[in-house]
């Protein structure tokens, strides 16, 4: 396995390492602010699941940061961002904002069914944005990976 198909494997994983922490971190304020209970259990284990979303969100700030040092020490960026990357990319793209699309359009028609949140649906709805193309990203990504090996 050359340099490239590492970094390649790296950022894949680095990917998924930010969505699920970035899900995490916003999927548990949601269920803090949407559950709203009286049991001090129940609101330490939302605000324990928030700590360790937000910690390993900061990790993974750390690490894509790392990873663009990387990648600029072993002058890879062309190679990483070929055409091949660049389809992959364009494409979560469009399949995240066409999911995007599709949730607020869901989203309208369910304010007209139940009552709830609306601020905390708007941040599954955003949070759901951003976590949909990353996954189909990375999950392209190795897609081609496993079809190179």
């Amino acid at each position: 396995m050359n340099d490239v198909d590492k970094l390649v494997r790296d950022r894949v994983r680095m990917l998924i390492f930010a969505a699920f922490s970035f899900g995490l971190w916003q999927f548990a304020s949601v269920l803090e602010n949407t559950l709203q209970t009286n049991k001090e259990g129940m609101t330490h284990l939302f605000i324990g699941l928030k700590m360790i979303g937000g910690l390993c969100w900061i990790i993974a700030s750390y690490f894509i940061f790392a990873f663009s040092r990387k990648v600029k020490r072993a002058k890879a960026i062309d190679p990483l961002n070929d055409e091949l990357t660049e389809k992959n990319r364009a494409k979560a793209f469009s399949v995240g904002f066409t999911c995007l699309f599709i949730l607020v359009w869901l989203l309208y028609l369910a304010t007209d069914l139940w009552s709830f949140n609306i601020a905390s649906a708007l941040q599954v709805v955003g949070t759901l944005g951003a976590i949909i193309p990353i996954g189909y990203f990375a999950a392209l990504e190795l897609k081609n990976d496993w079809g190179a090996n």
